[in-house]
């Protein structure tokens, strides 16, 4: 009888214990993650120089460096919030971003500000760049969720669609970067805008290069500086006609549509060699960027370099700014803004596109916007010719051009 009760403890206690392991694995699969994450972030820091020297209330010299306050597992590795100590800003860890790379063992790192001492730290442990699609992919994905002027033009790192909001968008990107199937991207994100009534597409085109051939899809393409300069006073009219009805905020009507201005080869347009053509071109410009957003006036504006010049007094009208494949860290931040290459935007850092890589980069791209001001990569859709020839033949007849 004694040895049936022993036996019977024994088994009980092998229960327990089993539990017992079961509870601290399972407390370690929480736990443990984000604690070893805070003893390597801390030995990255003291490496790097990321660190804050202060006494102690005993008067001894001591360092203080970010903790991991919490690890997040994402699509593409994992999220980290760092909790800074005093002295020390988001910006000395974006400056440390190749250290937490190599230290990470890190394809990428992106840092972004959370709330007031926080740093958020997206860590990437693979490639999440999308495959290449093609616009069906996109419309199936967005297929039901309709968000109110937020027009879907990508899939970003995480699968999700990634949309811009109806405000004035730059678009820049080197020759082989996807420039053009990123413009038709959006412009065919207007597709429903314009097939109820509620949108209507004007364009310029100094070089005759992505608009060229669209027809009666658009209500008016303009392909020099005359006709441009001339497009641009009639923006400016309507303008001046919506601004007498005093409206508080803008609601697209059959009456009182959206007007889209698609803007190709933006440099060019500023680059005319007549100079008082050049300066009313200026002018217009700024005025429709600075004001037309209220009154219902949508700049699409598409360029193959960041030419200073040009965009440095314009680039902050722009809602949405997108860099694709461009040639410098520079380049980088007179698109997106002061510092986005060190924050992680790594635009120039994208391989060019070419037909011996199967294009496997082209529409890849980075963007920021007033709304997300984090820089988000995200990869456009790839726009055939006949995709393109066919919208012009649908947009023609709704248009009532044929």
């Amino acid at each position: 009888m004694f040895g049936d009760l022993l036996t019977s403890f024994n088994g009980a206690g092998l229960l327990l214990a089993a539990v017992a392991v079961l509870l601290l694995v399972m407390l370690g699969f929480t736990a443990t993650p984000r604690a070893f994450m805070d003893r390597r972030l801390r030995r990255i820091a003291e490496g790097a120089g990321l660190t804050v020297s202060h006494r102690t209330r005993q008067g001894e010299q001591a360092v203080s460096y970010p903790r991991v306050t919490r690890r997040t597992r994402t699509a593409f590795g994992y999220r980290l919030m760092l909790a800074l100590p005093s002295g020390m800003s988001v910006d000395d860890v974006t400056r440390h971003i190749p250290e937490l790379a190599d230290g990470l063992h890190a394809q990428e790192v992106r840092v972004s500000r959370g709330r007031p001492g926080v740093a958020l730290v997206e860590v990437y442990v693979r490639d999440a760049t999308p495959e290449a699609f093609d616009l069906d992919a996109l419309r199936t994905l967005t297929q039901g969720a309709t968000r109110d002027l937020w027009l879907p033009v990508g899939i970003r790192d995480d699968g999700s669609p990634y949309r811009v909001g109806l405000g004035h968008l730059l678009i820049v990107g080197a020759t082989g970067s996807g420039k053009g199937s990123a413009l038709w991207s959006v412009i065919r994100a207007f597709d429903t805008l314009r097939a109820d009534g509620l949108a209507i597409l004007y364009g310029i085109d100094p070089k005759r290069a992505e608009l060229a051939g669209v027809g009666g899809g658009f209500e008016r393409v303009e392909y020099d500086h005359t006709g441009a300069l001339a497009l641009l006073e009639q923006v400016g009219r309507v303008m001046d006609e919506r601004k007498l009805l005093g409206l508080r905020s803008f609601a697209a009507t059959a009456e009182r549509p959206w007007l889209v201005l698609v803007l190709d080869e933006f440099n060019g347009l500023l680059n005319d060699p007549e100079a008082s053509r050049r300066r009313r071109i200026a002018e217009l410009l700024h005025l429709i960027l600075s004001q037309g957003r209220s009154l219902g006036v949508v700049v699409v504006a598409a360029a193959q370099n960041a030419q200073k010049e040009s965009l440095g007094q314009l680039r902050t009208h722009f809602q949405t700014r997108i860099a694709l494949r461009v040639e410098t860290a520079s380049d980088v931040d007179m698109v997106l803004g002061a510092g986005s290459a060190e924050a992680g935007a790594r635009a120039h850092e994208i391989t060019p596109a070419t037909e011996s890589n199967g294009y496997a980069t082209a529409g890849v791209a980075y963007a920021r916007s007033d709304g997300e001001p984090v820089p988000v990569r995200f990869r456009f859709p790839f726009i055939r010719d006949a995709e393109i020839a066919a919208w012009v033949e649908t947009a023609e007849r709704s248009n009532g051009h044929v």
